[in-house]
């Protein structure tokens, strides 16, 4: 029995849904989440493939080559040729453009000709290659552009996932203040409703003795109707308000929410546009995004820059070689490197007209100024939302505070209105007048409140802060 309560209990803790356990729903069951989350650590891999693009590759050849074509002096050249090659290395490219190789070769000739002294021939080396271009890479520098690239590419990332989340969690707050809003006016509709309802009756009981006119009956009776007529219109918004919070929250199914709650509306005084702004550009998401958009591309005309320019390099390689007509004395010249091997030289490499240079570097350069334009524009429609939420913000807590006041005067008119119409000088059409407009007061105001409450949920997104200031705002955590 016991177990059977603590399972009920624990059914109902889970059922209540609050402000932050709706955001906090949203979160996690995202998908827009999850596919941001997934192109961040998607981004977040590109350096380290950078990286790895200097991990070390070994490298094995064989070949076997049986040469028996016509030859126009056989004894000078051999009746055929025979040749084995094998060949093992290590090779390994750095970011700053070097190419370096450790290998070791060796050939097996079989030619029989009266002039070959050694058949078959072994011929063994062992040595290491080097090539530097210096333009290109050594000069320039591009693996540092190419790093802060990525680097940049990951920041972009996870601010981009910063932006999801806010726009998210913004999502789910926004449509629960509706549903909470279109309960409450179901109450107040349904308070209505019974209040005229209640006058009805007592018109009816009154009409018996003749203490009321039939038009005084019929004007409840209209009154009655209106009020059902609203509260079907209210219950019609409801439903339409639950299924926008049940898309914010993923949900599937149409089961109704409970009786919803909102948190008190902060007393604390809006920020200035420029305290706004510099909050926002410290961090909204998207903003920030675009910025490290910017670094990116500006890293990337960089490389391109660098990757087109001539190709001047250095090489060299120093091995040592033997030669016999086994393998194992051949090999042991190797080692006692008697016969040294080396080459060093310059290439260059200069394009004749330089089209595909240009066009590259035409593209990067327009890549950036459009990233620079994205970022500006973003900029700019930040400071148009924050200016929106600011002042829609003002305007719903003056709002609250007029429609609180109004409701006051209507309560003590209504009460007056009722005194004088038990002293018979007020109609039914001023009480049910009177009554009506207590009840579309009441109406405004918890339209006030709750946009009030939702005029800080948009500032708070419009300054990329309302996952981090969302304890302030309604004195729950989203997350720990």
């Amino acid at each position: 029995m016991n177990t059977i309560l603590i399972v009920f209990t624990g059914t109902l803790q889970a059922a209540s849904l609050t402000l932050g356990t709706a955001a906090r729903e949203a979160l996690q069951k995202s998908p827009e989440i999850r596919a941001a989350a997934a192109q961040w650590q998607k981004s977040a891999l590109e350096e380290p493939g950078l990286l790895a693009l200097t991990d070390p590759v070994f490298g094995a050849r064989y070949s076997q080559t049986d040469d028996r074509s016509a030859r126009s002096a056989p004894a000078f050249q051999g009746a055929f040729s025979k040749s084995k090659d094998w060949e093992a290395s290590l090779t390994q490219d750095l970011l700053i453009g070097t190419e370096s190789r450790l290998f070791f070769r060796t050939q097996e000739l079989q030619n029989p000709s009266l002039f070959r002294p050694i058949d078959p021939t072994h011929t063994s080396s062992l040595g290491v290659e080097i090539r530097q271009p210096l333009l290109r890479y050594f000069w320039g520098r591009p693996d540092k552009a190419k790093r802060r690239q990525a680097r940049a590419g990951v920041k972009a990332a996870a601010n981009a996932l910063k932006q999801t989340r806010e726009k998210e969690a913004a999502q789910a707050m926004l449509a629960y203040v509706e549903v909470f809003t279109a309960q409450e006016q179901i109450s107040i509709r349904e308070a209505a409703l019974a209040d005229a309802r209640k006058l009805l009756d007592n018109y009816k009981e009154k009409r018996r003795y003749g203490l009321v006119e039939s038009s005084d009956l019929l004007q409840a009776e209209v009154s009655v109707r209106a009020q059902e007529t609203e509260l079907r219109l209210a219950q019609s918004q409801l439903k339409q308000a639950e299924e926008t919070l049940r898309r914010a929250l993923y949900r599937r199914g149409e089961e109704p929410f409970e009786k919803l709650r909102l948190p008190e509306i902060p007393q604390r005084t809006p920020p200035a546009m420029e305290e706004a702004w510099a909050t926002a550009e410290a961090n909204r998401g998207d903003y920030l995004s675009a910025q490290h958009l910017v670094e990116r591309a500006e890293s990337f005309v960089r490389v391109e820059h660098l990757s087109t320019l001539p190709d001047l390099s250095v090489f060299g390689s120093y091995a040592w070689g033997g030669l016999d007509s086994r393998f194992s004395p051949s090999w042991s010249q190797v080692n006692k490197g008697d016969f040294p091997i080396y080459t060093t030289g310059v290439q260059l490499k200069i394009p004749l007209f330089w089209k595909k240079e240009r066009i590259r570097r035409a593209e990067t350069a327009l890549n950036l100024e459009s990233a620079r334009a994205e970022r500006d524009r973003t900029a700019a429609d930040i400071r148009r939302e924050i200016g929106d939420a600011l002042e829609n913000l003002r305007l719903s807590r003056d709002r609250a505070s007029a429609y609180e006041e109004l409701l006051t005067l209507e309560k003590e008119k209504f009460q007056a209105a009722q005194e004088d119409f038990n002293r018979g000088r007020a109609n039914t059409d001023l009480l049910i007048r009177f009554q009506n407009d207590i009840r579309r007061t009441e109406s405004l105001v918890i339209n006030a409140k709750a946009q009030a409450l939702a005029g800080w949920a948009r500032l708070g997104f419009a300054t990329g802060n309302l996952i981090e200031g969302f304890a302030d705002l309604t004195g729950e955590a989203i997350e720990p």
